[in-house]
């Protein structure tokens, strides 16, 4: 599966055969609605977003749940933000060269 935090990337699953998940944040209306229309893996819960799968795939949801379900308490937001801490000090590095 692929797990994104960005809404527009949910539209990989039509050129992908694996199923592609969004973390939602949770003041997100989208990923409310999806959720109310049953579409979330994992609910929105403790401040942290629902965990929805594309519209068009509603037959993966359960399929999918299931996985994550064996995952426990599997923390998927934590890898972005590493990756965003990283372009963070990289931009600030790339600013450190040039002036030096």
């Amino acid at each position: 599966m692929v797990i994104t935090d960005h809404p527009a990337a949910l539209a990989l699953r039509r050129c992908v055969d694996l199923p592609v998940l969004w973390v939602a944040p949770s003041d997100d209306d989208h990923g409310a609605d999806l959720a109310a229309r049953g579409l979330a893996i994992r609910p929105a819960v403790a401040g942290r977003g629902p965990i929805c799968c594309h519209p068009e795939f509603t037959s993966e949801v359960s399929r999918v749940k299931e996985q994550f379900e064996r995952l426990g308490g599997l923390d998927v937001t934590e890898p972005f933000a590493r990756i965003r801490e990283a372009i963070g000090e990289a931009r600030r590095m790339g600013v450190t060269q040039r002036a030096g």
